[in-house]
C-alpha cells in the first residue's frame, strides 16, 4: 500500500507509557515555575513593589472570567 500512494506516516511514540507522560508533565511544571520565578525576580529588581501599588490589576475578576469562559467552551464541546 505504501507504493500505491497510501499514507505511510506513523506516530513514532505510540508505545509511550504513563512514566513518559509523568516525566513530561514534571518537566513542564518545573520549567513553568522557573520562568515564573525569573519574571517575578526581574520585576521586583527592576520595577520594585511600587509598580504594584500604582498599576494594580484586579486579577480575581480576570481569573473568574477566564474560568467561566473555559467552562462555557467545555460545555459547548
Amino acid at each position: 500500500m505504501a507504493g500505491e500512494g497510501g499514507h505511510t506516516h506513523y506516530m513514532a511514540a505510540t508505545g509511550a507509557g504513563a512514566g513518559t507522560a509523568l516525566i513530561a508533565t514534571g518537566l513542564h511544571a518545573v520549567g513553568y515555575l522557573a520562568m515564573t520565578a525569573f519574571i517575578a525576580v526581574l520585576v521586583f529588581e527592576k520595577l520594585g513593589v511600587g509598580i504594584l501599588r500604582r498599576a494594580w490589576i484586579n486579577l480575581d475578576l480576570i481569573w473568574a472570567a477566564a474560568l467561566m469562559a473555559t467552562g462555557t467552551m467545555t460545555l459547548m464541546l
